[in-house]
């Protein structure tokens, strides 16, 4: 039989040898949050780099050069009527704009979405779960306006808000984060 100070002792030995593995470095370790990180990292320099690496202005046009296929040249007159030679590198919408500096500039307006739209819902799911945890009578009126809520599609959400208000990056915000 062993004694009970042996057995704590070698338990206390054991505990020291296995140790825990930190939150940190199971994420560090899973792959596909090093690609996920990876690919945000890219989104996020070209969305920083994107005056320099944007050829023109995305949103000048010039309907001569409408529907140009990628690689083919036109061009495109400024705001103060100069006419540049330009080369269309994914070639030009049905207005005459560059895609490729339309590419670049929206990958700033995308980002600037997908964060704010996480922590508007992040806020107020914080909010909403600590109120209906303290309030437990609140929790059954939460629950069944989140099911009404669940059971409209969130495209309509979406439209109704953009009905509603006016079309804006602060209402498309909302119209994300709602649902």
């Amino acid at each position: 039989m062993i004694d009970p100070k042996q057995y704590a002792a070698l338990s206390v030995e054991a505990a020291a040898v296995v140790r825990q593995e930190s939150a940190w470095q199971r994420v560090r370790r899973n792959g596909a949050v090093r690609f996920g990180a990876a690919a945000l990292a890219l989104l996020l320099a070209i969305a920083l780099a994107a005056p320099w690496l944007g050829t023109v202005d995305p949103s000048l046009f010039d309907a001569g050069s409408r529907d140009l296929l990628p690689g083919k040249g036109g061009e495109i007159v400024t705001l103060e009527g100069e006419i540049i030679e330009h080369t269309f590198l994914m070639g030009s919408d049905s207005f005459g704009r560059d895609i490729y500096s339309r590419v670049l500039y929206g990958t700033r307006v995308s980002l600037t979405v997908g964060a704010c739209s996480a922590l508007v819902a992040l806020a107020f799911g914080i909010v909403l779960g600590l109120t209906s945890g303290y309030l437990r009578w609140l929790d059954g009126v939460l629950m069944r306006i989140m099911d009404g809520v669940m059971a409209i599609p969130g495209i309509l959400i979406a439209i109704a808000l953009e009905a509603l208000w006016k079309a804006s990056l602060a209402t498309v915000i909302i119209a994300i984060a709602i649902p």
